[in-house]
């Protein structure tokens, strides 16, 4: 980029709000703005909110969902944000919309998830297509056992994916550059599940066993550097305590979870976004008193370390969906 007076600039140029942000960057992280959308608060809401990833800054209000809903699964590709599923008072939802990154609008319809109405699903993305597996999909706790794959390419319903390696409500997704990763969550009967299972997007549909978390979680926040998985939060049901671990697996080895640092006390039902450098953790609920948060915490992804409150959402709300650009 060349500019009058003879200054030399190289790289990418990256502004914070009230400029032009920066190209987009990957599916798994962004390097702009982290984004919640829907929840409840505690009745169900359709706001879209994003927040800076270039400074700590409170979240706007910048559109709004297909509908009021809580609890869906949201996935990111280089241009869009997307949230699939949810329920409201009346049921679960099948139908999935976007939004886009580059201009501040409303959600359009993509399609419906080909394997029905479900919500606590785990999400995830490579760069040409979204993932949504398991999640609940029926009364008293019926657990969906199918992964829906969404392509990036073009607007229309999801396709059949296969199973999942464990079915469960509740999971969490991360990715790295060419595996997804599902962990945590709850199986039929209350049972909280350890295993993270993955698969390469090369091969769609070849799961397997990378490890297991380092204590349960059910309902907890997937977020992902470029070489480690993170899943935070949630409830403990071992403990039957809301959990505050930060847990860390590699992506480079089949591996186990490990704590490596804690996040602001007795939060649950946060949405997550990654940048390039930190995690985000957005709203969520605390049990006593009861209440609905607005507080954004991130940490760091370079050391191992506990998060910090860092700015407000818009609107405070729980168990919405995320994405990041």
């Amino acid at each position: 980029m060349q500019i009058s007076g003879g200054v030399q600039l190289s790289g990418g140029v990256n502004l914070a709000p009230g400029g032009s942000p920066s190209p987009g960057g990957t599916p798994y992280q962004g390097s702009n703005f982290g984004y919640s959308a829907t929840g409840s608060n505690p009745s169900y809401v359709d706001t879209i909110q994003k927040y800076s990833f270039v400074s700590d800054q409170n979240g706007t209000d910048v559109g709004n969902f297909l509908s009021s809903r809580t609890d869906p699964s949201g996935f990111s590709s280089s241009v869009h944000g997307y949230a699939a599923g949810g329920y409201d008072s009346s049921g679960r939802y099948a139908s999935t919309g976007k939004w886009t990154f580059t201009s501040d609008s409303d959600a359009t319809s993509v399609g419906n998830l080909t394997t029905g109405g479900k919500s606590s699903a785990g999400s995830a993305a490579s760069s040409t297509d979204g993932y949504v597996g398991s999640g609940e999909n029926g009364p008293n706790g019926a657990i969906n056992t199918k992964y829906d794959k969404f392509s990036f390419a073009s607007d229309g319903n999801s396709t059949d994916n296969g199973d999942v390696y464990v079915s469960r409500m509740s999971v969490r997704g991360c990715a790295s550059s060419s595996s997804a990763y599902f962990a945590g969550g709850m199986a039929p009967g209350s049972v909280s599940k350890l295993d993270i299972e993955t698969f390469t997007f090369a091969s769609d549909t070849s799961l397997g066993d990378h490890g297991d978390l380092n204590s349960s979680n059910v309902g907890g926040v997937g977020l992902n550097s470029d070489t480690s998985g993170y899943i935070t939060a949630g409830r403990n049901r071992d403990l039957n305590i809301w959990g505050t671990s930060i847990q860390k697996f590699p992506f480079a080895s089949d591996s186990g979870a490990s704590h490596t640092g804690d996040i602001l006390p007795d939060f649950g039902g946060q949405s997550g976004s990654s940048s390039t450098d930190s995690g985000y953790l957005s709203g969520g609920r605390v049990p006593s008193p009861a209440t609905i948060q607005n507080v954004i915490q991130k940490f760091p992804f370079a050391s191992d370390s506990d998060s910090s409150d860092i700015a407000d959402l818009f609107q405070a709300v729980t168990t919405a969906s995320a994405a990041q650009y």
